[in-house]
């Protein structure tokens, strides 16, 4: 996938999630440079990848495993589901 850095008009190549993840947590941080956030995250590969570069005031909060309840995502899936 290509996108178009909206700044400097660059392509961003993405090939996975953790690519995707890593441009999000880049954007992000980028625009609430001022906050301190934390993002609630379950334990996907790509959450917990050691190649992820973090900024010093982000705060990665990890959902307990299996813990589907916390992840608000499930309830649309749920929804979904029934037909």
């Amino acid at each position: 996938m290509l996108i178009e850095d909206e700044k400097n008009d660059e392509p961003i190549h993405y090939n996975s999630g953790f690519d995707y993840y890593q441009q999000f947590l880049h954007k992000f941080a980028a625009h609430y440079h001022d906050s301190l956030i934390i993002l609630q995250v379950d334990n996907g590969l790509f959450h917990k990848a050691k190649r992820l570069q973090i900024q010093k005031f982000v705060i990665l909060f990890f959902q307990p495993p299996y813990s589907a309840e916390l992840n608000p995502i499930e309830t649309v899936w749920e929804y979904l589901k029934q037909d």
